[in-house]
């Protein structure tokens, strides 16, 4: 009798093991606003996104930065390419390692527009993301700065007198009043540098953009002399400060967050013709190349076959939710629950945690 309950149950585990499998899911978030909104209609379920950064000639940056030396001016493409490949939802591919398939004129706006179709056939990618300068601002100034390592040691000195039972009234009030002075602001010379910079979403297929402008404080960089040193520093860290932050403004309005969960993708149902269907879409999310779009063409078929399938719904939820469509997510997801013996707490669990993405700002 043991024997049969210890086969019944290994049977009903490798049934719910290739009934179901549980898949680690990338999706994205959008910043609830109009935006957002845009930028997720814009992207749909594209995640592969070339990135081509406009190309200046080095007198260009070498007139502006005050400098002759070449090494920093080399890294400006590959900086703007690492910030916006650092934790987002594309998955991006430097262009500047391909210049032996690209044009010249691809890294021009006009270039790249008039051959998308091309250019995205070449890279294989599924959007372009063009990054221009606009002409960068530099201006000296004065700012008030306080010394800090004084300000430190002054203050330092007079916490320790006024603990010091062995010290003066007059010892007292000299050291905070020393203190007091050493942390005064004092005239110093700063750099400010602007650096402008627009970016442009390209659909290959259809030829459609989106842009993005950063400008004002969103490009400025700032950096100081020493406390007291009027004479204005010298560029780099101002600039390399302004990119930065040029960069991860465009950031916030053309590339969403990514966020994981693991989610059941249903791969057996009693109709034969509907598991074909879900499993087949699951092959084409399984390994290190995963394509939920391929794998959501099995999954409508499946659909087709019977609308009321949990497996089609559910997968078909699971769909919406990786691309960040979470008001059909939910839709499917509550067809799945009404589906006859459906895991009805499983995909309640999961309706929850997409009421909880679909009104988050980024």
């Amino acid at each position: 009798m043991k024997q049969i309950k210890l086969i019944l149950m290994l049977l009903i585990a490798i049934t719910l093991l290739y009934c179901s499998s549980k898949i680690r899911v990338e999706y994205p978030v959008f910043p609830n606003s109009k935006e957002g909104r845009l930028l997720k209609k814009f992207i749909s379920d594209r995640r592969n996104v070339a990135v081509v950064v406009e190309k200046k000639e080095q007198t260009y940056w070498s007139n502006f930065l005050e400098s002759t030396n070449t090494s920093f001016i080399d890294l400006i493409p590959e900086k703007v390419f690492s910030a916006f490949d650092e934790g987002g939802y594309y998955k991006m591919l430097d262009t500047s390692k391909r210049e032996d398939i690209l044009k010249e004129q691809v890294f021009s706006e006009a270039g790249l527009t008039t051959s998308s179709i091309e250019i995205g056939q070449l890279l294989g990618t599924e959007l372009l993301l063009f990054i221009k300068f606009e002409r960068p601002v530099t201006e000296c100034g004065i700012e008030g700065k306080v010394n800090k390592v004084s300000c430190g040691v002054s203050t330092g000195l007079a916490i320790g007198n006024l603990a010091s039972k062995n010290s003066g009234e007059f010892s007292r009030v000299g050291s905070g009043v020393t203190a007091a002075v050493a942390c005064q602001e004092v005239p110093t010379g700063v750099r400010i540098v602007k650096v402008p910079l627009v970016g442009t979403l390209v659909n290959p297929e259809t030829g459609q953009t989106l842009k993005a402008v950063s400008l004002g404080e969103e490009s400025s960089g700032k950096s100081y002399s020493s406390a007291g040193n009027r004479s204005c520093p010298a560029i780099l860290t101002a600039f390399d400060e302004a990119l930065q932050k040029s960069v991860n403004s465009l950031k916030k309005k053309l590339v969403p967050k990514m966020k994981t969960a693991k989610i059941k993708i249903i791969r057996k149902d009693a109709n034969n013709d509907v598991a074909f269907l879900l499993n087949e879409g699951y092959l084409e999310i399984k390994g290190e190349t995963p394509n939920f779009r391929k794998a959501s063409e099995y999954w409508e078929k499946a659909l087709r076959v019977d609308p009321s399938s949990e497996g089609a719904n559910a997968n078909m939820g699971s769909y919406y939710f990786a691309t960040g469509d979470f008001e059909n997510a939910v839709i499917h997801y509550e067809k799945a629950m009404r589906a006859k013996k459906a895991d009805r707490n499983y995909w309640r669990e999961q309706r929850k945690r997409v009421d909880a993405n679909m009104n988050q700002d980024q």
